[in-house]
């Protein structure tokens, strides 16, 4: 393998230690030396841009450290070389290399930023869920008026209400979300009882009846579903989604790639989303 493969090898093995090592300081919450050039140091609070320059401050001195050594062994090679003038213009010519190497690694900030000032000034990356995103829904007041209070919900394994029911009351549940589709139920009136008397099912979804008592309301029931925290920006919960319920594919709102860490049943008649 050629010194050249070797000093590549190397370096990525290098940038690897740093990236692993800046992903360890985020999981765990430990604080990591400084950079030896930016200052920086990787704690729990770090943002995406305290990484950036924390990597740009250890890439320069490792960097730095790698050109020296690269200056000490073709030093000492040049020195044994006198009676080999092959020897003797090799070692001249990598340290040539080395020192211009390190010049262009010194350079990048100049280069940048006499390219776009805006590139050597790293600031925090907006978040990615604005604050009550899905709160301030714009729905019409009416929207409320007749909607019955929620009661319960039915929340399925699977969607297109398929699977087993799981009855889940109003309330915060701290645990991602195991199921995909889901019933809000609403307790049943006079208005409604008579309908039912008379064998109308009409005014429940798809006809659902629980004990003669509850039927499947259509917005009685909001899912409220919240955003797991990233690593490098939003530092606490974020709302993910509001989802009225009746709903046969919850993650054909939000996706399937978004890690839900908790969600929230609440009454969708008190007018809020």
């Amino acid at each position: 393998m050629s010194l050249k493969q070797k000093t590549v090898l190397f370096s990525l093995f290098c940038l690897a230690f740093l990236v692993s090592a800046g992903g360890y300081a985020f999981a765990t919450e430990v604080n990591w030396p400084t950079s030896p050039l930016t200052g920086i140091t990787l704690g729990s609070d770090s943002e995406f841009h305290d990484f950036a320059s924390y990597l740009y401050g250890w890439g320069i001195g490792i960097g730095g450290l790698l050109v020296f050594i690269m200056v000490v062994i073709a030093g000492v090679e040049w020195m044994t070389s006198l009676d080999n003038p092959k020897q003797k213009q090799r070692a001249l010519s990598r340290i040539y290399s080395a020192v211009l190497g390190l010049v262009l690694l010194l350079s990048t900030f100049l280069i940048l930023n006499t390219i776009n000032p805006q590139l050597t000034r790293l600031t925090p990356l907006p978040s990615l869920w604005e604050d009550d995103m899905f709160s301030e829904m714009d729905v019409p007041e009416e929207y409320f008026a007749n909607v019955p209070p929620c009661e319960f919900t039915y929340l399925y394994p699977e969607r297109n209400f398929g699977g087993s029911p799981s009855r889940v009351t109003p309330g915060r549940y701290s645990t991602s979300l195991d199921y995909e589709s889901g019933m809000g139920f609403a307790k049943i009136t006079e208005r409604e009882r008579r309908m039912l008397e008379q064998g109308d099912t009409s005014f429940a979804y798809k006809g659902m009846i629980i004990d003669n008592n509850y039927f499947a309301s259509t917005g009685s029931c909001i899912l409220i579903v919240f955003h797991q925290p990233g690593p490098f920006w939003d530092k606490e919960e974020r709302e993910l989604a509001g989802i009225p319920l009746p709903n046969d594919n919850f993650f054909g709102v939000f996706g399937e790639e978004q890690e839900v860490s908790s969600y929230e049943i609440e009454d969708g008649s008190v007018g809020e989303i």
